[in-house]
């Protein structure tokens, strides 16, 4: 005779033996789709950073000058400049990132490494970029270079941004700021007589909605040291020797510095002899000079 259904004890023994393959296969489906979702995050990560390449790439002339020194840029100062596209979406989230991330480019050598600071930004809510977003803009350029003034208190002045809204409403009003030093504290302000690098943030809100732009200065001595050597002396032979040739060279800087020579003594030679001096200071900056002395 022909069995037309299953028995109890059948469809119990089908119904168990699926419930083990899903407690297997499951694991094994939500750990692939958790790595495709990563992965897709890091295509993103690597598309905001490769948009800051070529920010910065644009921005050359502005760009940190020396190896190590760093800037910040926001993800809507990106987005403004038509670098970074602005539906750039989250795929954990599915979320857009936040305007207020922010992108650290760092000069490496002849060369300019990007990286996004994962850590920053607000939560959104926005799957789409909103047309309510304000216009923040920096009056000036993204990076300000001061020129160290030693035992100086003079703090920097920084001429702010312009902030509207998409309407072209004034929002100045609602602009709020802050300053932070190098290791991310905040501080009141930047001193001509402390060298280092340091943010400006400037936020916005409109709308529920927040831009972000950020401004870099860097306080750094540039101006390589004065060397003053004497005009063209003459010696005697039995000076010579023990003639000390740095005690009448002097040496100004606004950093630290090391003063060097091509020779250490005279000989006890009758003789023209040229001393080249050799000044460095703290940041790398190198001045030369050179003075006579006649031995007879």
């Amino acid at each position: 005779m022909n069995r037309k259904a299953f028995t109890l004890a059948e469809m119990l023994g089908v119904i168990t033996i699926l419930a083990i393959l899903g407690l297997l296969i499951f694991p094994i489906v939500d750990k692939s789709l958790k790595e495709g979702k990563e992965d897709l995050y890091n295509v993103q990560i690597s598309n905001i950073e490769q948009s800051a390449k070529e920010w910065v790439s644009d921005n050359v002339f502005i760009a940190p000058e020396s190896d190590g020194e760093w800037m910040l840029i926001s993800l809507y100062q990106l987005k403004q400049s038509s670098k970074l596209d602005k539906n750039i979406t989250n795929p954990v989230t599915k979320k857009l990132f936040p305007n207020d991330m922010a992108v650290k480019i760092t000069k490496v050598s002849n060369d300019y490494k990007t990286e996004l600071l994962r850590d920053t930004g607000s939560p959104v809510d926005l799957t789409k970029y909103s047309d309510y977003t304000p216009n923040l803009k920096l009056n000036g350029d993204e990076v300000i270079y001061l020129e160290y003034k030693n035992n100086s208190t003079e703090i920097y002045t920084d001429a702010g941004v312009t902030a509207l809204s998409n309407e072209g409403e004034s929002l100045q009003s609602s602009v709020t700021t802050a300053t932070f030093d190098g290791e991310g504290n905040v501080i009141l302000g930047i001193s001509y007589g402390q060298p280092g690098i340091y943010n400006i943030y400037y936020d916005v809100e409109d709308h529920d909605i927040t831009a972000r732009v950020i401004r870099t200065i860097i306080v750094k001595d540039s101006k390589p040291p004065v060397i003053t050597v004497p005009a063209t002396q003459t010696i005697s032979k039995t000076q010579a020797a023990s003639y000390n040739l740095i005690s009448t060279v002097t040496v100004t800087d606004e950093s630290t510095y090391t003063i060097s020579t091509d020779r250490t003594t005279l000989p006890s030679v009758e003789g023209t002899y040229t001393i080249t001096y050799t000044a460095t200071d703290s940041y790398g900056n190198t001045s030369t000079a050179r003075r006579t002395i006649i031995v007879e």
